[in-house]
């Protein structure tokens, strides 16, 4: 848990924490105004998610690693530049993969909920694949029944899915090097 961290490493955690938390903040203002309201939307929930702990222990250094964060602000970072078909999709579900990190962070370092490094990278990967799956379900709904449009074609789809794998094996593997670091760091419990 990171509260078995060392004073002073839970103290550095905090301090970045909030910095990217206020970072990704500042990103969803902007994505206001580049008139991206579904990203904004998703910013704000990803926001949501990183106060919880906080607000629930009613402390301000009840955050997830910073690691996670950072995570999480690549795909906003990037999400401006007109970087292609492929990119864009994969910068969509490395989010979704972020916020399945951000799950499994929370309950492995917030509750009694603990994850072994290879189960870590499976559950993160199979949830990007699941995001993926009803995105695409979703889609395929709106064009039956709305005709939008959404779905252009199988092969881009399979490369959707391919993308959303890539993403999830990408952070599961962020979220292994996290509990193979804090491993190293956390002070054993006394066995009053």
């Amino acid at each position: 848990m990171i509260s078995n961290l060392p004073g002073s490493s839970r103290k550095i955690n905090s301090v970045i924490s909030w910095a990217l938390a206020a970072y990704l903040f500042v990103n969803c203002i902007r994505l206001i105004f580049d008139g991206s309201f579904t990203w904004t939307i998703y910013g704000f929930l990803i926001l949501s998610l990183v106060f919880l702990p906080p607000l629930y222990l009613k402390d301000s250094t009840a955050l997830v690693p910073f690691e996670v964060l950072a995570f999480l602000a690549v795909p906003f970072t990037l999400k401006g530049l007109e970087l292609g078909f492929a990119v864009s999709n994969t910068l969509n579900y490395l989010t979704a993969a972020g916020v399945a990190l951000l799950l499994v962070s929370e309950l492995d370092t917030f509750t009694s909920f603990n994850t072994t490094p290879r189960f870590s990278v499976l559950l993160v990967s199979i949830t990007s694949l699941g995001v993926a799956g009803l995105w695409a379900v979703l889609r395929w709904i709106s064009d039956i029944y709305f005709s939008t449009g959404f779905l252009v074609s199988e092969s881009a789809l399979m490369w959707e899915f391919t993308s959303s794998l890539a993403a999830g094996v990408i952070a599961g593997t962020v979220f292994t090097l996290y509990l193979s670091r804090r491993d190293e760091e956390v002070e054993p419990l006394d066995e009053d």
